[in-house]
Formats: structure tokens, C-alpha cells, sequence
């Protein structure tokens, strides 16, 4: 497990860290991206656009004839942030903005060049306007644990933003209740049945897994086990087999979570049977049976999750909460490229950004119905992975360099066929 030890100054939306020697980084942006400018004495041959929340970056290489650091002589004026006192912190303030003003805003830099790719969210007059509740210089010293809860790690997703704050509004009633049970005071039921709707690639699957071990962690589930399923998993092919095989689902996912995926197909009659309804009366009954032992998540398309809930009216009052997951936008997208990009230790060509963010919208509105949101990026990846490939092999006899191995170039992905 590792630590690491941080000094931090925050001045609005920048922050700058600290090393035992003095200024080593400049970081500015916010919940959009960051951009880390290393000082002189301390920085290393390239700057790398972070994106906050997400764990992801996209390194870039500086231009030969442009510095990659900021200039030790520009830098050499910066005091060491422990040996500020009071009278010295407007002086401070404005060395560092002059420093700031002519690394990041200056014709060609890294700071305008992110701008035109679109992916900060903030204002210039943002990032250059500092107020009195920014500056703040006696920060404790963080620590940063490689381990994550499962909160963490719900945090760390591109977007859902909607539904980060429904499920951690749930969570926050489930502990206020645990908290009164412990105090023997009374307690109301809370129904923690829910309902997932969003198209394919929303990311329904991957927060349920995230929802289950949260769900043990804070007592509530028994075991983090989450048991995925969909109608195959819970319909037989004759009547009267369907309410054992859903019994046997039931079991097996005791004291944690049963996901349903695509759930709506329950409430569809095949080959003019019901066998489906018969799955959902056996599922609601053992949902009662099994109240305070299990936790069901049945999710789909919005509209077929609405005709399935309206199938039996037992099914809203069992699930009476319905969290939306929407798509994707064109920033949201990218943002899950990139961090694929980090995953696979590949780096984005500076000139690449706009081309990809180009691809992205088309792949938006020319697949239209049959777009799957993190479903099409990842598929996009892969098929920018094989270009790569495909562009190394064609020198026979040569071995690609490490650094061309971990590049991506605008030509690996225009040449990608939507």
C-alpha cells in the first residue's frame, strides 16, 4: 500500500505544490480538466492535462522549441510557501499569477491550445481572478491511499453525476436508520429496491457492482455478492418451472444484491405464453418473504423499464425508486476515451484531441438509435488500437521504441470508419 505526501496552495481554481525546496507544480482547471505546468528545479520533460475526479490524464510532448517547464528564472522568485509570513502573502500572490499569465494564457501555450480543445469548463476571468477565501496556505499535509472504498470509486466515474447524488442520498437514510435502530429509537422501512433506466453503455451494471459493496461495507448486505441476471436466467421453458428456477436465483443471492438486466423482457409474452409474469409474481413474492435480506435492481431501456413497472401493480410500491442514468455527452465521451487511454499506457498526440473529439459527435448522430454510449467508445478504441498496430508493422525488420509503442497519432484515428 502507498502513500504520498503532499503540500498544496490553492488561489481559486489553481493550486500550487509544494516540494521541501519550494514550488515544484502549478495545476489549474477544475471539474472539466486540469493542466500541470512543472517548475524548472523540479519538473520533467512533459505537461499532463488531468482530469479531476477521474483519475484519468493525457500526457502531451512539448514542442523542442518551446520550454517544458517553467524557466528557472521566472520560478527562482517564487518563495518557499513555509517561510511565509502574513505580511508577505499579497507579494506571493502576484508573483505567481505573473508567472501564471505568461505560461498559460500567452499566444500558442498549453493553457490557450487546451482551451481550443474545449475541455475546461472554466472562464478565463475564472482562472485569473483570485478572492480572499482562495488563497489558503496553511493546509494540512494530505495523504493519498492507493485503496479506495466503493464510494470512491463511484466518484471517480465520467459523469452520472444525477445518480452519484440519488445513491449517496439512499445511502445517507440507510445509516440515519441504522443509527436510530442502534439508539432503539423507531424505525421506518426503507424501501431499497430500485429501478435502473438508461440505454446500453450508461453504466447501470458497473454502479450496481459499485452499489453492492457499499452496501456491505456500511452494514446494510450481508455480503457484497451481487448475482446477475436476465430472463434466461429466470424463466424455464415450461409453466411451473419458472417459480423454482427464480426461487434458486433468489437464494443465491441472499444478504447481497440480485441485478436483473433488461428486465422489461419479463413483462413480454413469447410464443403465447406468460411465463415471464409468472417469473415477476414468484420474484415479488419472494421480495417480501425476503424484505430485510435482499436488495433487487432491475434495469433497462426508460421506456420498456415504464411498461414493465406498469405490468403488475405490486411492482412501483416494491420499486419505489427509479434512477435515471441519460447518455453520454461529447465531453463525457472523451473523458472515457482517455482514461481507456491511461488503463492501456497509451498517450494522445497533441493534434489528435480535436480530430477525436470530431469522431465522437458523428458517431453520435450518424448511429442515432443504435448507439451505446461507453459500449461505442470502447469499441472505437479498439479499432484505434488496431490502426496503431497496423501503422508499426508496416517497416519489416524494425522493432518500434517504447515511446512509439505507447503513442497514438491523429492518423491512427482518422482512418477509423464509423
Amino acid at each position: 500500500m502507498g502513500f504520498r505526501f503532499r503540500r498544496s496552495t490553492r488561489l481559486g481554481p489553481l493550486r500550487f505544490n509544494f516540494s521541501k525546496g519550494g514550488l515544484s507544480s502549478i495545476s489549474v482547471g477544475g471539474r472539466g480538466a486540469s493542466f500541470n505546468i512543472p517548475v524548472a528545479r523540479s519538473g520533467g520533460p512533459r505537461s499532463t492535462v488531468g482530469l479531476p475526479g477521474t483519475g484519468l490524464s493525457w500526457s502531451v510532448e512539448h514542442a523542442p522549441d518551446r520550454p517544458t517547464v517553467i524557466p528557472a528564472g521566472r520560478a527562482a522568485g517564487l518563495p518557499n510557501s513555509r517561510r511565509l509570513r502574513p505580511g508577505q502573502l499579497d507579494a506571493f500572490k502576484q508573483s505567481l499569477l505573473a508567472v501564471l499569465r505568461q505560461e498559460l494564457f500567452a499566444p500558442g501555450s498549453r493553457g490557450e491550445q487546451l482551451w481550443e480543445h474545449g475541455l475546461s469548463s472554466s472562464s478565463h476571468q475564472d482562472l485569473t481572478t483570485i478572492t480572499e477565501d482562495d488563497l489558503a496556505l496553511d493546509q494540512p499535509i494530505t495523504v493519498a491511499n492507493a485503496d479506495q472504498s466503493p464510494l470512491g470509486e463511484l466518484d471517480q466515474l465520467v459523469g452520472v453525476e444525477e445518480v452519484k447524488a440519488e445513491l449517496r442520498s439512499l445511502l445517507n437514510l440507510l445509516r440515519v436508520q441504522q443509527l436510530r435502530r442502534k439508539e432503539r429509537m423507531a424505525v421506518s422501512e426503507v424501501g431499497c429496491h430500485l429501478v435502473f433506466a438508461g440505454n446500453p453503455g450508461t453504466g447501470k451494471t458497473t454502479v450496481a457492482r459499485i452499489l453492492a459493496r457499499e452496501l456491505h461495507r456500511i452494514g446494510y448486505c450481508r455480503t457484497d455478492r451481487l448475482v446477475e441476471v436476465d430472463r434466461s436466467g429466470l424463466v424455464a421453458g415450461f409453466s411451473g418451472q419458472t417459480a423454482l428456477k427464480v426461487e434458486q436465483v433468489v437464494e443465491s443471492a441472499l444478504g447481497g444484491v440480485l441485478f436483473i438486466d433488461e428486465a422489461y423482457s419479463l413483462a413480454s409474452r413469447q410464443q403465447g405464453q406468460d411465463l415471464g409474469q409468472e417469473a415477476v409474481d414468484a420474484l415479488l413474492r419472494l421480495m417480501e418473504d425476503h424484505r430485510n435480506n435482499l436488495v433487487v435492481i432491475a434495469a433497462g431501456y426508460p421506456q420498456e423499464m415504464e411498461v414493465f413497472l406498469d405490468s403488475n401493480p405490486s411492482l412501483r410500491s416494491r420499486f419505489s425508486r427509479v434512477i435515471s442514468f441519460r447518455d453520454y455527452d461529447v465531453r463525457e465521451l472523451l473523458l472515457i476515451f482517455l482514461g481507456m487511454l491511461r488503463d492501456a499506457e497509451l498517450e494522445l498526440e497533441q493534434s489528435a484531441a480535436a480530430v477525436l473529439k470530431q469522431i465522437l459527435e458523428d458517431m453520435i448522430k450518424q448511429e442515432s438509435s443504435r448507439f451505446a454510449n461507453g459500449r461505442s467508445v470502447r469499441r472505437l478504441f479498439e479499432q484505434v488500437q488496431t490502426n496503431q498496430a497496423n501503422r508499426l508493422m508496416q517497416q519489416p525488420g524494425t522493432t518500434p521504441t517504447q515511446a512509439e509503442l505507447r503513442m497514438i497519432l491523429t492518423a491512427d484515428i482518422q482512418v477509423v470508419l464509423l
